[in-house]
């Protein structure tokens, strides 16, 4: 039986390839019932040139450079492959696709880096020129209990 009633939810975000951020959405009193289901809200993220934009449970708050208590970015450590065009791909190559280990990650192929918003801003534009800002996809979830 859980005992606390207050909770941390932080969600994995997707940012690129090879580029993932914790992001903590919520820290406040709730049951674990309520942290679950803030947690499976659907959530839309938007990283800007200095601050990410977070729309959840009705709910909006800009996160800046200076809350780095509020996000922390990671690098996949592990050589993935080329992406592939699976447009291209017939059925039977996208499921072999998906079961390829050598496109799999663990949380263990992932190191912590210290940067700020602005620095992966500047590091996807340079991959993607013609964007001005980046929507996240959301990976997973963890809630703690405080």
């Amino acid at each position: 039986m859980r005992s606390s009633n207050k909770h941390r939810i932080i969600q994995l975000m997707d940012v690129a390839l090879d580029i993932s951020v914790h992001i903590t959405v919520y820290v406040g009193a709730c049951s674990w019932d309520k942290a679950v289901e803030l947690a499976n809200e659907k959530l839309v993220a938007i990283l800007k040139n200095d601050y990410m934009d977070i729309y959840s449970a009705g709910k909006y708050q800009r996160i800046d450079n200076k809350s780095k208590d509020k996000y922390k970015f990671e690098v996949c450590t592990k050589k993935l492959p080329k992406p592939v065009n699976v447009a291209t791909l017939s059925n039977q190559e996208k499921e072999a696709l998906l079961l390829d280990e050598r496109y799999m990650t663990t949380f263990n192929d992932y190191r912590a880096v210290d940067w700020n918003i602005n620095a992966v801003y500047k590091y996807l534009r340079n991959l993607y020129p013609d964007k001005s800002e980046f929507h996240l996809s959301s990976l997973a979830y963890r809630i703690e209990e405080l």
